[in-house]
């Protein structure tokens, strides 16, 4: 009897864990692993540009040492089709961000709606 409980906690804890991974964005990593986009920073937009995407991710180190790291995922030269390797430039200093001379501008996180208040007090019961 213990056993099969034990079980199906288990089986539960599984279930539960794969709907919520169901709900984080997933991106490529490294050796063509798929993981969670927010490990690779804040996703940013530069001009219209549609081949390449880029992530921006800033760790507090030390008191007074920190790391900036720039995620560049472009296409190999055969889906480029003649449009050239991009040049990225980054200012620490100034936050500025360029993509082939053009700025980048961070795009807003995805959330999810908030559901709407319920009860005596707001035009709709709940359920």
């Amino acid at each position: 009897m213990k056993t099969l409980l034990l079980a199906g906690v288990a089986v539960l804890l599984l279930v539960t864990g794969r709907a919520h991974a169901k709900d984080v964005d997933m991106c490529v990593g490294p050796h063509a692993t798929e993981i969670p986009c927010a490990e690779l920073g804040n996703e940013f937009m530069c001009g219209k540009s549609d081949l390449d995407t880029v992530y921006i991710r800033t760790d507090h180190l030390l008191s007074d040492l920190s790391a900036h790291t720039i995620t560049v995922q472009t296409p190999l030269r055969q889906s480029r089709n003649g449009k050239r390797y991009p040049v990225i430039r980054y200012d620490v200093e100034t936050g500025k961000l360029t993509l082939n001379g053009k700025r980048c501008k961070l795009i807003p996180e995805k959330r999810a709606p908030e559901p709407e208040p319920c009860g005596p007090a707001y035009s709709r019961p709940c359920e």
